[in-house]
Protein backbone atom coordinates (compact mmCIF):
# COMPACT_ATOMS: atom_id res chain seq x y z
CA UNK A 1 0.00 0.00 0.00
CA UNK A 2 1.66 3.31 -1.19
CA UNK A 3 -0.90 6.09 -0.70
CA UNK A 4 -3.69 6.80 1.92
CA UNK A 5 -6.06 3.96 0.87
CA UNK A 6 -4.17 3.08 -2.40
CA UNK A 7 -2.66 -0.46 -3.61
CA UNK A 8 -1.55 0.35 -6.87
CA UNK A 9 1.02 3.26 -6.78
CA UNK A 10 -1.17 5.53 -8.32
CA UNK A 11 -2.09 8.34 -5.00
CA UNK A 12 -5.69 7.88 -3.68
CA UNK A 13 -8.21 10.50 -4.74
CA UNK A 14 -8.80 11.02 -1.21
CA UNK A 15 -5.09 12.76 -0.88
CA UNK A 16 -6.01 15.69 -2.97
CA UNK A 17 -7.59 19.34 -1.45
CA UNK A 18 -11.44 19.25 -2.08
CA UNK A 19 -11.63 22.43 -3.37
CA UNK A 20 -10.26 20.92 -6.93
CA UNK A 21 -13.85 18.83 -6.31
CA UNK A 22 -16.60 21.37 -5.25
CA UNK A 23 -19.56 21.80 -6.91
CA UNK A 24 -20.69 25.24 -7.09
CA UNK A 25 -23.85 25.06 -6.18
CA UNK A 26 -25.77 28.99 -6.19
CA UNK A 27 -26.18 30.22 -2.63
CA UNK A 28 -29.47 31.50 -1.19
CA UNK A 29 -29.38 34.99 -0.98
CA UNK A 30 -29.79 36.49 2.79
CA UNK A 31 -33.30 37.52 3.47
CA UNK A 32 -34.56 35.00 0.88
CA UNK A 33 -38.20 33.27 2.08
CA UNK A 34 -38.08 29.49 3.27
CA UNK A 35 -40.30 28.79 -0.38
CA UNK A 36 -37.16 30.14 -1.81
CA UNK A 37 -34.90 27.74 -0.03
CA UNK A 38 -37.39 25.06 -0.90
CA UNK A 39 -37.49 25.32 -4.55
CA UNK A 40 -33.57 25.47 -4.74
CA UNK A 41 -33.42 22.31 -2.34
CA UNK A 42 -33.88 20.14 -5.89
CA UNK A 43 -30.25 21.33 -7.03
CA UNK A 44 -28.71 19.19 -4.06
CA UNK A 45 -29.49 18.49 -0.08
CA UNK A 46 -28.17 21.68 1.59
CA UNK A 47 -29.22 25.31 0.48
CA UNK A 48 -26.62 27.75 1.47
CA UNK A 49 -26.93 30.59 2.48
CA UNK A 50 -24.82 33.50 1.91
CA UNK A 51 -24.45 37.32 2.14
CA UNK A 52 -22.82 40.12 1.16
CA UNK A 53 -19.64 39.38 -1.13
CA UNK A 54 -21.08 35.67 -0.70
CA UNK A 55 -19.84 35.53 2.91
CA UNK A 56 -21.00 32.59 4.41
CA UNK A 57 -24.06 32.90 7.14
CA UNK A 58 -25.19 29.11 7.45
CA UNK A 59 -27.08 26.35 5.34
CA UNK A 60 -30.95 25.13 5.07
CA UNK A 61 -30.65 21.14 5.22
CA UNK A 62 -34.50 19.54 4.17
CA UNK A 63 -34.87 18.35 7.71
CA UNK A 64 -34.46 22.09 9.26
CA UNK A 65 -36.96 23.09 6.22
CA UNK A 66 -39.63 20.50 7.77
CA UNK A 67 -39.29 21.70 11.13
CA UNK A 68 -39.89 24.94 10.09
CA UNK A 69 -42.80 24.53 7.90
CA UNK A 70 -44.19 21.77 10.62
CA UNK A 71 -44.06 24.24 13.57
CA UNK A 72 -46.45 26.87 11.37
CA UNK A 73 -43.76 28.91 10.06
CA UNK A 74 -44.70 31.36 7.39
CA UNK A 75 -42.95 30.03 3.78
CA UNK A 76 -42.38 34.17 3.38
CA UNK A 77 -40.33 34.06 6.78
CA UNK A 78 -36.33 34.48 5.96
CA UNK A 79 -34.71 31.21 6.19
CA UNK A 80 -31.42 32.43 7.66
CA UNK A 81 -33.17 32.27 10.50
CA UNK A 82 -33.81 28.47 10.22
CA UNK A 83 -30.43 26.77 9.44
CA UNK A 84 -29.21 23.91 10.31
CA UNK A 85 -25.49 22.26 11.41
CA UNK A 86 -24.08 21.03 8.83
CA UNK A 87 -20.28 20.11 8.02
CA UNK A 88 -18.23 23.37 6.77
CA UNK A 89 -14.81 22.44 5.39
CA UNK A 90 -12.03 24.47 4.07
CA UNK A 91 -10.59 24.14 0.69
CA UNK A 92 -7.67 22.92 1.50
CA UNK A 93 -8.95 19.94 3.12
CA UNK A 94 -8.09 16.29 1.77
CA UNK A 95 -10.82 13.87 0.43
CA UNK A 96 -9.53 11.88 3.65
CA UNK A 97 -10.30 14.90 5.88
CA UNK A 98 -13.50 15.51 4.51
CA UNK A 99 -14.96 12.15 4.40
CA UNK A 100 -13.81 11.51 8.46
CA UNK A 101 -15.83 14.61 9.18
CA UNK A 102 -19.16 13.72 6.81
CA UNK A 103 -18.51 10.27 8.64
CA UNK A 104 -18.60 11.43 12.06
CA UNK A 105 -21.34 13.80 11.63
CA UNK A 106 -23.55 10.80 9.41
CA UNK A 107 -23.60 13.69 6.69
CA UNK A 108 -23.28 13.05 2.91
CA UNK A 109 -21.93 16.47 2.05
CA UNK A 110 -20.30 19.58 3.16
CA UNK A 111 -20.08 22.65 2.95
CA UNK A 112 -16.90 24.62 1.74
CA UNK A 113 -16.03 27.77 3.03
CA UNK A 114 -12.52 29.47 2.51
CA UNK A 115 -10.44 31.26 5.61
CA UNK A 116 -12.11 34.53 4.90
CA UNK A 117 -15.94 33.22 5.34
CA UNK A 118 -16.36 32.95 2.00
CA UNK A 119 -18.78 30.25 0.56
CA UNK A 120 -17.16 28.01 -2.34
CA UNK A 121 -19.49 25.73 -3.31
CA UNK A 122 -20.45 22.05 -1.79
CA UNK A 123 -18.73 18.56 -1.94
CA UNK A 124 -20.44 14.94 -1.67
CA UNK A 125 -19.21 11.79 -1.01
CA UNK A 126 -19.27 10.63 -4.16
CA UNK A 127 -16.96 13.52 -5.72
CA UNK A 128 -14.31 12.44 -3.65
CA UNK A 129 -14.30 9.49 -5.63
CA UNK A 130 -14.24 11.04 -8.99
CA UNK A 131 -11.41 12.89 -11.19
CA UNK A 132 -11.16 16.64 -10.65
CA UNK A 133 -12.66 18.33 -13.61
CA UNK A 134 -9.44 19.20 -15.95
CA UNK A 135 -9.54 23.25 -15.95
CA UNK A 136 -11.70 24.57 -18.97
CA UNK A 137 -9.92 27.61 -21.37
CA UNK A 138 -12.18 30.79 -21.96
CA UNK A 139 -14.81 30.32 -24.76
CA UNK A 140 -13.29 31.28 -28.27
CA UNK A 141 -15.47 32.92 -30.71
CA UNK A 142 -14.31 33.14 -34.42
CA UNK A 143 -15.55 33.62 -38.15
CA UNK A 144 -13.95 32.18 -41.30
CA UNK A 145 -13.16 35.12 -43.63
CA UNK A 146 -11.40 34.71 -47.40
CA UNK A 147 -8.36 35.82 -46.21
CA UNK A 148 -7.92 33.40 -42.95
CA UNK A 149 -10.05 32.65 -39.41
CA UNK A 150 -10.66 36.12 -37.47
CA UNK A 151 -10.94 35.04 -33.57
CA UNK A 152 -12.76 36.94 -31.25
CA UNK A 153 -12.77 36.32 -27.53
Amino acid sequence: MTGPFSSSGAASPLAGPIGLRTRPLPPLPEGASLEAALRQSAMGPVVPVAGAGDRYLGSVTAASLARALAGGVSSVDPAEGHLADVVVLPPHATGAEALRAMTAANAGEAVVVDGGGIYRGVVMVGDLFRAPDPPRPPVVGGMATPIGVYFTT
